[in-house]
C-alpha cells in the first residue's frame, strides 16, 4: 500500500512530497489535492527514494503533468528517486513535462543534494562542523 505525504517548508518556499510504497496515479493526484490546502510554493520536491513509481501508466501522465504545473503550481519541481524501477517512471514524467512545454521546470535526480541545489535550496547545518584541532604527537 502506498502512502504519499506532503508538507510545506515555508523557509524555502518548498512543498516536499514523500512517496512510500508502490504509488498509483491516484495516490499522486490525491497528494496534489491535499497540498493545495498548504498554499502555493515556488518549488516542489517529490522524494520517491522509498517509493515505487513503476506502476504509473504512461498514457495518463499527459493529464497529470499539467496539474503539477497549474498556474498556482511550483516554478521548479525536482523528482528524487533511486536508480531502480522508479527512475524510468520519473524520466517519463520529465519527458512528458518537456513535451507539454515545461522542460525547464522539472528534473530527475538520484541524490538529494543535487536536487536541492537545482531548486536553489540551501540547507542550514543542524550540527556544527567538525573541529579542526591540530593533532598532538604523543
Amino acid at each position: 500500500m502506498a502512502r504519499v505525504t506532503c508538507k510545506r517548508d515555508a523557509q524555502h518556499d518548498l512543498l516536499v512530497y514523500v512517496v512510500q510504497g508502490k504509488a498509483t496515479l491516484g495516490d499522486l493526484t490525491n497528494a496534489l489535492e491535499r497540498a493545495s490546502g498548504l498554499g502555493s510554493a515556488q518549488y516542489a520536491l517529490w522524494n520517491a527514494i522509498d517509493g515505487d513509481l513503476a506502476e504509473l501508466p504512461s498514457e495518463q501522465l499527459e493529464a497529470f503533468v499539467p496539474r503539477i504545473f497549474a498556474p498556482s503550481g511550483p516554478r521548479k519541481c525536482a523528482i528524487l528517486c533511486d536508480a531502480g524501477r522508479s527512475l524510468a517512471a520519473a524520466t517519463a514524467i520529465e519527458a512528458v513535462a518537456a513535451e507539454a512545454g515545461f522542460c525547464d521546470r522539472v528534473r530527475v535526480f538520484l541524490d538529494r543534494d543535487s536536487s536541492l541545489d537545482w531548486l536553489g535550496v540551501r540547507e542550514r547545518r543542524t550540527t556544527p562542523p567538525p573541529s579542526r584541532m591540530p593533532r598532538t604527537r604523543s
